[in-house]
């Protein structure tokens, strides 16, 4: 029903978040509350947005949620698409754990701003994780 809406207000997200929630012990599950927390992120991913995605960004933190790599990947993901590359490459470095997404992710942002140079040497140092981690 969300997909159909033109304009999806804080209303209708509040709805869909609130329908995520178990009404019989009124709590979400760990993966509702991931869909939740990245649909929450996913929104962020404009200029107009960008301090409402600094926002959700430090409740995360608070929440330890950026110890989860689909919470980070989002977060860089946002960043890049609200014009804060260097904000996506601090949550980049800072990720415990890494995967092909969130290498990916940040090799993408980095060429939607033009940054080719930084995007392939990236791709380099991904190439060399992955075989780093292959051998071990």
């Amino acid at each position: 029903m969300l997909d159909e809406m033109t304009v999806k207000s804080v209303v209708a997200w509040n709805a869909v978040i609130s329908g995520i929630v178990d009404e019989r012990s009124g709590y979400m599950s760990n993966s509702s509350l991931g869909l939740a927390r990245n649909s929450l992120i996913n929104l962020c991913g404009t200029s107009e947005s960008r301090l409402l995605g600094k926002q959700i960004h430090g409740i995360v933190l608070r929440q330890s949620f950026d110890l989860d790599v689909l919470v980070a990947t989002a977060l860089i993901d946002m960043y890049s698409k609200n014009g804060s590359i260097v904000d996506a490459h601090i949550v980049f470095d800072t990720m415990a754990i890494r995967n092909v997404v969130s290498w990916t992710t940040m090799i993408v942002g980095y060429g939607q701003h033009g940054e080719s140079k930084k995007a392939i040497e990236l791709f380099r140092q991904m190439l060399q994780d992955m075989i780093f981690l292959q051998t071990n």
